[in-house]
């Protein structure tokens, strides 16, 4: 069978899709992962066949409408203006990477999609394919917990109130890009408009209506299946990127990491805020008041860009299977990828959400026992973050709960749950083959 997977974002979003491939590879399919070019080194090293979507996500997270969006969590509204605003800002180069998807689907048997990607469900419409979803952050309505950018992780109005809250979330997905994606759907692929269902609609609810299939990379020892979702939808467990054939890690991290007990590891990936310098001063000053030594992951967000101390070694990104059974701690910003990562390799964690999921991971890791409350970024001193760090690694408690949580998550099998369920997906009869006749019109000639 030949799998086209699509996923967009930042590289949290996208190494768990090279997992999935990478587990897809070795049952015998043949597997493209349509992405950024950023990520040609782990997919190639994963044996995966890379289509390049156009765009940069480094360029969009350093950006000045980025930096407004972080600056704006915890402010709803605001959040909301700006975000609408980078839709707008967006809206050309969105189609550039619709119409490049549909090249990336020609010829395979069946698709895969992340959440960052919903619009190849109209690809598969399109095409008549058979398509999973696989996403890695809850967002299927639900009783048992609120949505993914509520304030709380339980509405007070309880279960009810939780339902109520992912409809409007629901909704507001579902009118991200609505206009761009139903002139696509109508210009090139010869699809009507995605049909407005009330209280909400959008993609998702369309492919609900559909029972098409949606696999959740998600622990369920970190986040238990809600009962009230439909029979469709399956929580296989995480898809761990594999290390890259051949890693080594830099000599100069080995010495660090063997020079005295272990450190701390701090990184925020893509996330900073658009601000390093300030993050960089706050984690330096923290660390002085603890008397720690540390690993600083740069990442995009240029945290320690300029740091030059005995105590410190920054690297630009090692991957967290296996740096983090290393460290004493990790601090982090709390995307799906990093926090399961985290929980995977059994240490504690202080989580500093920036946007987004974010701060539901963050929350789950406190109510795991695994880390403190979250420390938002914008609040942020080094005095809070200091005494985090100090309850964290003082109370051992927390590395109790950290190592318990990952003999658990060791039970699972994350990928090959997923693999299986995209194994039992029937194939259609024909589909887009190179050179072939689609059976819609529009497509055929785009």
């Amino acid at each position: 069978m030949h799998v086209t997977i699509l996923s967009l974002g930042t590289l949290g979003d996208v190494a768990p899709f090279v997992g999935l491939g990478a587990g897809l590879v070795a049952r015998g399919h043949r597997v493209r992962l349509a992405t950024y070019a950023r990520y040609a080194e782990p997919i190639a090293g994963a044996g995966l066949d890379h289509h390049v979507l156009p765009g940069d996500p480094a360029r969009l997270m350093n950006s000045e409408a980025a930096r407004r969006i972080a600056r704006a969590s915890g402010r709803p509204a605001a959040y909301d203006r700006e975000q609408r605003a980078l839709e707008q800002a967006l809206a050309a180069k969105a189609r550039r990477v619709f119409d490049e998807a549909v090249e990336a689907c020609r010829g395979t048997d069946l698709i895969v999609y992340s959440l960052t990607a919903a619009f190849a469900g109209s690809i598969a419409e399109a095409m008549e394919l058979p398509a999973v979803q696989g996403f890695l952050v809850p967002v299927t309505p639900t009783r048992a917990f609120a949505p993914l950018l509520a304030k709380r992780a339980q509405s007070r109005l309880g279960g009810l109130g939780n339902l109520a809250a992912h409809l409007v979330a629901s909704w507001r997905f579902g009118n991200s890009f609505r206009q761009l994606q139903d002139d696509w759907r109508r210009e090139s692929l010869g699809l009507p408009p995605l049909p407005v269902r009330l209280p909400y609609g959008g993609p998702l609810v369309e492919a609900d209506r559909r029972r098409r299939p949606l696999l959740y990379g998600i622990s369920p020892s970190v986040l238990p299946r809600p009962a009230d979702w439909g029979d469709w939808i399956e929580m296989t467990g995480f898809w761990p990127q594999p290390l890259p054939p051949g890693w080594q890690p830099p000599t100069e991290l080995e010495a660090f990491l063997e020079a005295g007990e272990p450190p701390l590891c701090i990184g925020f990936s893509s996330a900073g805020g658009g601000d390093g310098e300030r993050m960089t001063g706050i984690v330096l000053e923290a660390l002085a008041k603890v008397g720690r030594r540390a690993v600083l992951l740069s990442g995009w967000g240029a945290l320690g860009d300029s740091v030059r101390s005995p105590l410190v070694h920054v690297a630009e990104k090692v991957p967290h299977a296996w740096l983090a059974p290393r460290v004493a701690a990790m601090v982090h910003a709390g995307g799906a990828g990093t926090s399961h990562e985290v929980f995977r390799a059994g240490v504690p964690s202080v989580v500093v959400p920036f946007t987004g999921d974010q701060f539901f991971w963050a929350a789950r890791a406190a109510a795991l026992g695994t880390a403190p409350p979250p420390l938002p970024w914008w609040e942020l001193t080094a005095q809070q973050l200091a005494e985090a760090i100090e309850t964290v690694l003082g109370d051992p408690g927390y590395a109790r709960a950290a190592s318990g949580l990952a003999g658990r998550i060791a039970g699972e099998d994350g990928v090959a749950r997923a693999v299986a369920a995209i194994e039992r997906q029937p194939l259609a009869a024909a589909h887009s083959a190179p050179g072939a006749s689609s059976p819609n019109q529009a497509l055929r000639t785009f």
